[in-house]
């Protein structure tokens, strides 16, 4: 019997001991991977195809449109055009071959088939379309008609991204109210910023499945696939009537450059309503090129933002405290000097005269400093302020667009002596047009103040149309004394009148001329002249209320000579677009002496 070899695996033997101990560890390690196979493909395979899916997955933005800017019959002041930019992938326009000429490929031959689509250089158009990134922009601003002619040339990896434009039909017409969008097509200014909630909607988006482990590459037709479609903005509505407005700016203009003057505003108000149909100011700007209106210092809306010494149109305030208060009557008498004594100081009249027998109604007309100031010295200063403020004065009027001033009414117990008689004729406190405008359409609305608004409504998407909020009103004097007052500003507009050049053939206009002395931060002190004119018409039922600044003319100063022709005009342009009736009850107007 032959004896058995040493180590052959024997029982207990050292080799058989490392066989077992590899034999386990193998079998230790398969079941790992068997166990996590299992947890691969049974328990975490949802969860795994999940991740896969969302790695495949894009999301894009889809802008909303937003909403047109319109005026009060649906003419378009503002709008936005649908555009599109133009990206690529240049790894993936690397790859490309015409299919129409297979020896045409890559980014140089796509540059020459855009070119003539996209009217660029050749050469410009292949450095954007070669090297390794995957988003390039290739072209901006090009309208849906021109990518359709793009899509057709099946450039491959180029891409379009929703964009828009704003656009402003009406160019300058109104473009002090409308206002200005920023590169990002967010509001800057006028409407557009005050209303940029409404008008910009809400952006959408849409998720795609795309092969390929980057983002510029194509989506897969039947991948997963889902969107939330934007919701376009609103259309705002303005109260504006375009043609009304260039009307005015144009009146405005001719006057102002033949004036030589620095600037001008006119407002154009329903009498009834408080509706502003036209807001016009010179020198203006074109939205369409903010760049240069900046530059010229011609942003914004001086008939809101710029506050000047109204002067004479604003005795209709003193008088019809007068009348409210009962302290005279239209035919009261007074023996006007042109020069009076107050407070330590000599206030004259515009031009020397002998002493004049005027009655309330003669001082109004012929625009007395003096004879104003006589009718009121049984007023005390707290009681001037109060019917200040009744009107609007020293408060913004709620319009709500942005820079708006409230102009400037000092507190009664601040007014210096001199003070409490200049405030009578208009100086030493501040309006803006828009509130001296506000000022007539009260006396115009049979004493009762409606808040200036230029917001008619707003339009959804599905031409629904939401009116703006009823504005607010307020009874500031009484119907017989807004009556009164009316029948008294006739006689200013009559012949021989200081705002005879304010007469529109065929209505009754009531009115009031003002030249004040112009305070000037530049000379730091009173420097020029502000010519204003404000009134309405037909006076026996006022419609429309008109109000004229001309600031620091240089070629003449009165509000009759300067403003009242430029209030005949716009009055006439409004009274007729509005199809007012002629007047056909006459006048009856009170004497202007005793």
């Amino acid at each position: 019997m032959s004896r058995p070899r040493r180590g052959a695996g024997r029982p207990g033997s050292p080799v058989a001991g490392r066989l077992l101990f590899l034999l386990a560890g193998t079998l230790v390690v398969v079941s790992l991977y068997a166990g996590r196979l299992v947890q691969i493909q049974a328990v975490d395979a949802s969860a795994l195809a999940e991740e896969a899916l969302d790695n495949r997955l894009v999301q894009r933005t889809v802008p909303a449109q937003r909403g047109d800017v319109l005026d009060r019959d649906g003419e378009v002041l503002a709008t936005s055009a649908r555009r599109v930019t133009i990206t690529a992938d240049q790894q993936l326009v690397a790859t490309w071959t015409d299919p129409d000429d297979p020896r045409r490929a890559g980014p140089r031959a796509a540059a020459a088939r855009l070119a003539p689509v996209l009217g660029g250089d050749v050469t410009e158009l292949a450095g954007a379309l070669t090297g390794d990134a995957r988003y390039a922009v290739v072209a901006r601003d090009v309208d849906p008609a021109t990518w359709a002619a793009v899509s057709d040339l099946r450039i491959t990896g180029l891409f379009p991204e929703a964009s828009s434009s704003r656009d402003y039909p009406a160019g300058s017409v109104g473009a002090a109210v409308v206002g200005f969008v920023g590169a990002d097509g967010g509001g800057l200014a006028g409407v557009e910023l005050a209303h940029d909630d409404v008008l910009t909607g809400t952006e959408g988006w849409v998720r795609y499945e795309r092969s390929g482990e980057n983002r510029g590459h194509r989506e897969i037709p039947g991948g997963a696939a889902a969107q939330q479609p934007p919701v376009d903005g609103d259309d705002v509505v303005l109260t504006i009537d375009r043609d009304l407005q260039w009307r005015a700016e144009e009146a405005l203009a001719a006057a102002v450059t033949g004036s030589g003057a620095r600037s001008g505003t006119a407002v154009v108000l329903d009498a009834r309503t408080g509706e502003i149909l036209a807001m016009a100011a010179h020198p203006g700007f074109d939205p369409r090129d903010v760049d240069g209106a900046a530059a010229a210092g011609r942003l914004g809306n001086s008939a809101i933002a710029e506050v000047y010494e109204p002067g004479s149109t604003s005795k209709v305030l003193t008088v019809a405290a007068v009348l409210e208060d009962g302290l005279a009557v239209p035919t009261t008498p007074f023996t006007v000097p042109d020069r009076i004594e107050r407070a330590g100081r000599s206030f004259k009249d515009s031009h020397s005269h002998e002493t004049l027998p005027l009655t309330l109604t003669g001082v109004l007309a012929e625009s007395s400093n003096t004879g104003t100031i006589m009718a009121s010295d049984a007023m005390s200063a707290d009681r001037l302020w109060y019917w200040f403020d009744g009107f609007g004065l020293g408060s913004r009027t709620g319009l709500g667009l942005p820079g708006e001033s409230g102009g400037l009414l000092p507190a009664a117990d601040s007014w210096s002596s001199a003070q409490r008689y200049t405030v009578t004729f208009g100086q030493g406190l501040s309006v803006t047009a828009l509130q001296m405008a506000s000022v007539y359409q009260t006396l115009a609305n049979d004493g009762v103040r409606v808040a200036p608004t230029v917001i008619a409504g707003h339009r959804t998407p599905a031409g629904h149309v939401v009116p703006a909020p009823t504005p607010g009103r307020d009874r500031v004097v009484s119907p017989g004394t807004a009556a009164t007052m009316t029948r008294m500003l006739e006689s200013v507009v009559a012949d021989g009148g200081t705002g005879e050049a304010a007469a529109v053939p065929g209505y009754r206009v009531a009115g009031k001329t003002g030249t004040a002395e112009r305070y000037d931060e530049g000379c730091g002190g009173y420097c020029g002249y502000t010519a204003s004119f404000a009134g309405y018409a037909p006076a026996e039922d006022p419609r429309i209320v008109v109000s004229v600044a001309v600031q620091d003319p240089t070629r003449g100063k009165y509000g009759g000579q300067i403003a009242a022709p430029v209030f005949a005009e716009i009055m006439r342009a409004a009274l007729a677009g509005e199809r007012v009736p002629r007047s056909t009850v006459p006048a009856e107007p009170y004497p202007l002496r005793w």
